[in-house]
């Protein structure tokens, strides 16, 4: 049982330096807060006096729970239900996707069989691009000398101490 004498009029800010945590940080750095517990009683013995805390090693005990809480989980769960029950889906024909007379009907994408070639890469498409004009092909000139050694740096006085190093 806990029994804590709260103090609404008193405020302090958060640090770093009065939290009693093994980290040199803390989130709320710098934040003002309004309220600040006097007193807290656990177990019949004072543990908070004067905002300070007055607790002895093995004085807690451990109280096992669950990695995934029922109390969250369960709302989520039940939460996800609700929106799958809400969320109906709707089968489409060739007459509900009609537009009007001037448009194209849109092709129904099959849902069963190898109707359309399989994509050999993620370049391929599954459509034509005939209505583009062809990409020209640039033709290279056949007297020029073909140059087969990379070309080299040379950096006088680099960082890190050497006279020169050559790339």
């Amino acid at each position: 049982m806990h029994i804590v004498v709260w103090d609404p009029s008193r405020s302090r800010t958060i640090s770093a330096e009065t939290h009693h945590h093994a980290v040199d940080f803390n989130i709320f750095e710098g934040m003002n807060v309004h309220g600040i517990a006097e007193y807290v009683i656990t177990n019949g013995r004072i543990v908070v006096e004067e905002g300070q805390l007055k607790v002895v090693q093995g004085l807690g005990r451990y109280i096992p729970t669950n990695a995934y809480s029922p109390y969250v989980y369960d709302q989520v769960r039940r939460a996800e239900e609700e929106r799958d029950a809400r969320e109906v889906g709707i089968n489409r024909t060739e007459e509900d996707m009609y537009i009007d007379v001037n448009s194209k009907m849109p092709e129904l994408i099959p849902t069963s069989g190898n109707a359309s070639p399989k994509k050999t890469s993620c370049h391929d498409t599954s459509f034509e691009l005939d209505g583009h004009p062809k990409e020209q092909v640039k033709q290279e000139p056949v007297n020029r000398p073909q140059i087969d050694s990379k070309p080299t740096i040379r950096i006088r006085a680099p960082p890190g101490g050497k006279s020169s190093i050559t790339f």
